[in-house]
């Protein structure tokens, strides 16, 4: 008598009976249901239909393919070369990766060195405006503005730059008015509004201080300016005559 085993090498206990399609020849059994465990009912759905078993309907087991002892061995062997085949490509793989990983580390030190040498010439570049204490007079564009909201109040910061990329900042407590620029309507109404991004204006202003701010993107000179006026109280007809009014 011909003795069938599952596909894991188990022998079936069940009766072994040829597949529906009559050119197949593959041989069928059943198997104890994962569910159930072949009880084909669930006590603890008792109070569902009486606990039959939904996933093997109540026969406690399931249609399984079933081989003979030499078909199952030469599946195993097959198993076994697919996994060891398999086993390969992932120990290459990892090579793959371990050296992909590798190359980016590399790009990244050398665009990262090359960033630092970038911020480093523009350091060097930049330079401060003015003496601490001077009067200065120049055009200047916002680069960005912020408030923020403490415990004594509002203060708001602005961050300008001149011509030749030189940067200042000026801290504003309370709700003062620079750098506020005057606008006339049609209809002769005037409006006060604040430059937006990338506007340019006059100033006047004295040089408070000189620093370097540092962040995550580099180091910055920056000067620092007090008590700054904007163009609404310079002479324009002055920066006419020295050729900066744009």
């Amino acid at each position: 008598m011909i003795k069938y085993f599952y596909r894991d090498g188990e022998e079936t206990k069940y009766k072994v009976f040829p597949s529906d399609n009559p050119k197949s020849k593959r041989m069928f059994s059943h198997i104890a249901c994962w569910q159930c465990n072949g009880t084909a009912h669930l006590p603890h759905y008792a109070h569902i239909d009486n606990g039959v078993c939904y996933t093997c309907k109540g026969h406690g087991a399931h249609r399984a393919q079933v081989w003979t002892k030499e078909q199952v061995e030469k599946l195993l062997e097959k198993d076994k070369i697919k996994n060891e085949k398999f086993l390969k490509d992932q120990e290459d793989r990892k090579e793959e990766i371990l050296a992909a990983q590798e190359k980016r580390k590399e790009e990244e030190k050398i665009a990262e060195e090359k960033r630092l040498a970038e911020i480093e010439d523009k350091f060097a570049k930049q330079e401060y405006i003015g003496s601490i204490g001077d009067k200065i007079e120049l055009e200047v564009k916002v680069v960005f503005s912020k408030t923020f909201d403490g415990y004594y109040g509002q203060s708001t910061i602005y961050s300008l730059e001149d011509n030749k990329g030189n940067s200042l900042v000026y801290w504003q407590s309370g709700y003062g008015k620079f750098p506020t620029m005057e606008k006339k309507e049609k209809d002769g109404t005037l409006l006060f509004y604040s430059p937006p991004k990338g506007e340019k204006f006059l100033i006047k202003a004295t040089v408070k201080d000189h620093n370097v701010y540092e962040n995550n993107f580099g180091k910055t000179k920056q000067t620092v300016l007090a008590r700054p006026k904007n163009i609404q109280d310079v002479d324009k007809q002055h920066w006419q005559d020295i050729g900066t009014w744009k």
